[in-house]
């Protein structure tokens, strides 16, 4: 799962990147009830906000006030957060993907994380049936939250033995993550690009080592 601060303040208002900072700070004080009121009460100010860094503030608090409850021992909550940011930005824009693939990610970690591999797949089953990638080239074909929870869904595939299924959903995460670091403008070439430049390119170079990894176990003698 991607969880870097980075690029979650990098875009982030001002006032996020403070509720984010202390939030922080409480968290590793295990203060996560405390954490949890800091990060809602700047939830609630953002959904009554007009800032052209709505839904990434929006989303950002969503995934970090669910970690301070699963932190909590609150997993249940944490999942029903998740749930309440997914609807959230889905009626904001029912078309938005870049977001909504991040919540679903958090969702699949924490279950897994949890043990919960049965719920994390039927959850990413139906993510990806909700959010998957057009099937025409272009600037929308994908994005890092996207092929995070693509990259999640072919682990628990294998987790269950669907080998076919994560094998070529995996190359599929390859070659969608080639094509969007060869050809779309902003991402390729602009300073706002770096991040997604760069977890596209881990992205895509797990799903080749996992292809490979898959491929060699295929060709070796069984005795």
């Amino acid at each position: 799962m991607i969880l870097d601060q980075t690029t979650d303040r990098f875009f982030a208002s001002s006032s996020v990147r403070l509720a984010l900072g202390e939030a922080t700070k409480l968290i590793n004080s295990d203060q996560h009830a405390e954490a949890q009121v800091v990060l809602d009460d700047c939830l609630r100010k953002a959904l009554d906000s007009q800032t052209t860094s709505g839904l990434h503030d929006i989303a950002v608090l969503y995934v970090y006030t669910a970690i301070a409850a699963d932190a909590g021992h609150e997993s249940e909550r944490a999942l029903e957060i998740l749930s309440e940011g997914i609807l959230t930005i889905s009626s904001r824009d029912p078309s938005e993907r870049f977001y909504q693939s991040r919540l679903f990610a958090v969702q699949l970690w924490l279950l897994e994380k949890a043990g919960k591999y049965e719920d994390a797949l039927s959850i990413a089953k139906l993510a990806v049936e909700k959010i998957m990638p057009p099937t025409c080239e272009g600037d929308g074909l994908t994005n890092m939250y996207l092929e995070d929870l693509y990259f999640q869904y072919s682990s628990l595939l294998q987790k269950r033995g669907e080998d076919e299924l994560a094998l070529a959903t995996l190359q599929g995460i390859a070659d969608r993550c080639a094509h969007a670091l060869t050809n779309y403008g902003p991402l390729a070439f602009m300073e706002e690009g770096k991040f997604e430049r760069f977890w596209l390119n881990q992205i895509a170079t797990d799903a080749r080592t996992a292809l490979a990894m898959k491929g060699r176990s295929r060709e070796a003698p069984q005795g």
